[in-house]
């Protein structure tokens, strides 16, 4: 019983324990995060910024005394303890703003572009180089799992882990780094030209290219894209040097039509015109991008005849160009190219040296002339004259310069220096026959250099020496004289030209003319004429003849040039012409263009009054029936900038934009800011972000059509805001006197408007504001605060 009694009070015991209510634990209290929050604050030697990030940490760009970048380091994300730097001297594309550097982060490799045109990896863990040479390259992008730069006319593809690289030719010198787009396209800046290019299976596609424009000192600034298209900001820059190739009215000197080139021409004696007149080629050097641009000219519409060709070297020293093929002459050979697409023909080898004069273009073929041959090539590359000079009364005959041809008979001077002997002479040439049809000896070798004259008009060869004006008939090679009566010692300063139906004989010291035609002597100048006691001395220069008047220019009075009447020899006009050089006079319709480096005077004839003047003046010319003119001016153009956003799938050639704004200086800037605007742009999918009226107000525009979203006049806006889950951060940079204090420091705002301050000034020193450069991750902002004082600040969850 009693066994049973305590089983009982057992299992009542066990019944009323478990039925009591079990006590819950209670979890402390979660404390509420504040925001921001400082994670971390430490001092360093130098100035930095942050420009990418690894789970664990940190890579900065070291800055020196002049905010120049100078090396790279790692931080660790959760302490700011510094794991590795390395010193490098880091490129950049524009020398005023410090964050134009090239660097990118792949892999375990991270890569920059240094200041001497390579690119350096280094591994992101340890600091230390991963490749074994430097590559070499412009500026520094990711695409896809490489590395991207530029060299020369290559796109470079490089391995992140190996530095191994591979080259894509565009056919034109990139002039400014590469800009990957949202979409994968490349953003490819060739001079004065944008591609957008695509490289498809390793080959180069150029979706569209757009021929900026450059005029009034504008130059490509920055490019930008978005999931939509490609934004492009164009900034105007200074001592740009510009070109304006000008076609004119021969009658009225006025402007037809107008060329604008940036740069300057090079080299223009290298081509010779086409045999019609109307059509060149010219060469633009531009100085910031070293690339020499072969521009095919119409100087009768003032167009560009085919694209432009771009290349490293300069051309030959001598070329002659026809309609169809050109011929480029040197110590080595001719060279045949097609005269469009400057693509080579073929080459011929000779041992003719280079001497412009010597050498011809005669209907399509080129003659050339040297020591004692003359070999002639057609355009196909075949030779139709080979011809080496033999004369059992000459010695050592070689050719000196190349007359002209008619009728199959080809004529040319022959000099002879052998045994101390001066010899000088007329050849004509049987190009049929290859036999001599007549020579006639002219004087001594020096006459027949500019005292030859060939007149095919008139079937004469006329030569003066020091006591006759001679002329040879070009049938049989008679000679026939005319006494010029002027006194002269020798014949080493004569002189024989032409203009128009009169020729003229130009002495040291005296001219006289003679009718081509008929030979008939008319009147004589004294270049040099000794002066009577109560005369003052008078001397000239010779400048050139027009169908009414003597050109000439006192050398006691150089900033004038004098008419003098061609039939009576007085003096009818004077005008002032300032020149470097010795001007040149062009005759048209319309009166006599004087023309030299920098300076050119239109004038009627009879009066000489100015009708137009030239400023800047390079050279003149006259191409068919347009007169030609090439000013140079190096512009200083007020500052400015302007926005262009185009389609990715825009036509290929030279796009239209969706939208574009214009921008000029601000007059009320705040401290530090430049006078134009805007100072920087940014975008996203959906946005362009820009700061207008000299920092003080922050502008967003829909980057679809331009239309503003949002303008927000709070704050300071020197660097663009960034964005985390929807919310935007901008750190205000230095202090503003203008703007209120409470609108300073690390702000945040909503597209809707809605606009606070998170954080004040800082406390260190004087006033000023962070500076805050990366992009957001993880909630976290790192600012360089005022000299070396960083921080990694949160902001959001």
């Amino acid at each position: 019983m009693t066994i049973k009694r305590i089983s009982l009070l057992l299992i009542l015991l066990v019944l009323t324990v478990s039925c009591k209510t079990k006590k819950k634990k209670t979890e402390p209290a979660k404390k509420k995060e504040d925001f921001p929050a400082i994670l971390w604050k430490k001092s360093l030697s130098n100035k930095v910024f942050a420009f990418g990030e690894s789970k664990r940490r940190v890579f900065n760009v070291i800055l020196n005394e002049k905010n120049n970048p100078v090396g790279i380091s790692a931080l660790n994300k959760v302490t700011g303890r510094q794991r590795w730097s390395k010193e490098i001297e880091m490129g950049l594309f524009d020398k005023e703003d410090r964050f134009s550097f090239g660097g990118g982060i792949k892999s375990v490799a991270i890569a920059v572009w240094t200041s001497d045109n390579k690119i350096l990896a280094v591994d992101k863990y340890r600091g230390v180089e991963l490749w074994d040479k430097k590559v070499p390259g412009f500026g520094l992008s990711v695409l896809g799992v490489n590395f991207v730069t530029a060299w020369n006319n290559n796109i470079r593809i490089i391995d992140p882990e190996s530095g191994k690289f591979t080259d894509y030719d565009i056919g034109r010198k990139i002039t400014h780094p590469v800009h990957v787009t949202h979409k994968g396209y490349l953003a490819v800046i060739t001079g004065d030209t944008l591609n957008l290019v695509d490289l498809q299976q390793d080959k180069v596609k150029v979706r569209w290219s757009w021929k900026m424009d450059m005029e009034e000192g504008f130059d490509i600034a920055r490019v930008h894209s978005s999931d939509e298209g490609v934004v492009v900001l164009q900034r105007t820059v200074k001592n740009q040097e510009q070109l304006y190739i000008k076609g004119r009215c021969p009658k009225t000197f006025a402007a037809k039509w107008k060329h604008f080139q940036t740069g300057s021409e090079a080299k223009h004696w290298t081509f010779d015109m086409f045999s019609k007149g109307q059509k060149g080629r010219m060469i633009i050097k531009n100085e910031e991008s070293r690339e020499k641009k072969w521009l095919l000219f119409d100087y009768a519409k003032g167009k560009p005849l085919a694209k432009p060709l771009f290349k490293k070297e300069n051309p030959s020293r001598h070329c002659f160009l026809t309609e169809k093929i050109s011929y480029c002459t040197s110590s080595k050979g001719v060279t045949a190219y097609d005269t469009k697409t400057w693509k080579k023909k073929w080459f011929q080898e000779t041992i003719f040296p280079v001497n412009r004069e010597e050498h011809a273009v005669i209907n399509g073929e080129i003659v050339l002339a040297a020591i004692n041959r003359i070999k002639i090539f057609a355009p196909d590359g075949s030779s139709s004259l080979a011809y080496d000079l033999k004369h059992p009364r000459l010695k050592q005959p070689r050719v000196n310069t190349i007359l002209g041809q008619k009728d199959g008979i080809l004529y040319f001077t022959v000099v002879d220096l052998s045994d101390n002997k001066s010899i000088g002479e007329i050849w004509a040439l049987d190009r049929k026959t290859k036999k001599l049809k007549w020579r006639r000896r002219i004087g001594k070798a020096n006459s027949t250099l500019s005292s030859v004259l060939y007149v095919p008009e008139f079937d004469r060869i006329y030569y003066v020496d020091k006591t006759f004006l001679n002329y040879v008939d070009l049938a049989n090679g008679r000679r026939r004289r005319l006494r010029h009566l002027v006194r002269t010692k020798d014949n080493k300063s004569i002189k024989i030209g032409k203009q128009a139906e009169h020729g003229y004989l130009l002495f040291s010291d005296t001219i006289k003319l003679f009718e081509l035609k008929s030979g008939t002597m008319g009147i004589k100048l004294f270049l040099e004429k000794k002066a009577s006691k109560k005369e003052k001395e008078e001397k000239y220069d010779f400048i050139g003849i027009g169908s009414n008047h003597i050109i000439l220019k006192q050398k006691s009075s150089p900033g004038h040039l004098f008419a003098f009447d061609l039939e009576k020899g007085k003096k009818t006009w004077e005008i002032p012409f300032k020149s470097v050089m010795k001007p040149e006079l062009l005759e048209t319709k319309g009166g006599y263009l004087f023309h030299s480096y920098g300076a050119g005077s239109f004038v009627n004839k009879e009066t000489g009054k100015e009708i137009k003047s030239i400023k800047n003046n390079t050279r003149t010319f006259k191409a068919g029936h347009m007169i030609v003119t090439v000013q140079k001016k190096t512009s200083n153009p007020p500052q400015a900038s302007r926005l262009f956003f185009f389609k990715y799938e825009a036509a290929e050639s030279n796009p239209k934009a969706v939208w574009k704004k214009e921008f000029k200086p601000e007059k009320d800037t705040l401290e530090g800011w430049p006078s134009y605007n805007p100072a920087w742009i940014k975008v996203s999918p959906d946005y362009v972000f820009y700061p207008v009226k000299g920092g003080r107000c922050l502008k967003i525009v829909s980057v679809f059509d331009g239309q503003e979203t949002l303008n927000l006049c709070h704050g300071v806006w020197p660097w663009a805001p960034l964005l985390y889950k929807g919310v935007y951060y901008q750190a205000t940079g230095p202090f503003q006197s203008k703007i209120p204090v409470e609108e300073q420091g690390l702000i945040q705002f909503k597209l809707n408007g809605k606009f606070s301050r998170i954080l004040k000034l800082s406390k260190y020193g004087e006033k000023y504001m962070h500076q805050q450069l990366y992009k957001i991750q993880n909630g976290t902002i790192y600012l360089q605060g005022n000299k070396e004082v960083y921080e990694a600040v949160k902001v959001a969850k």
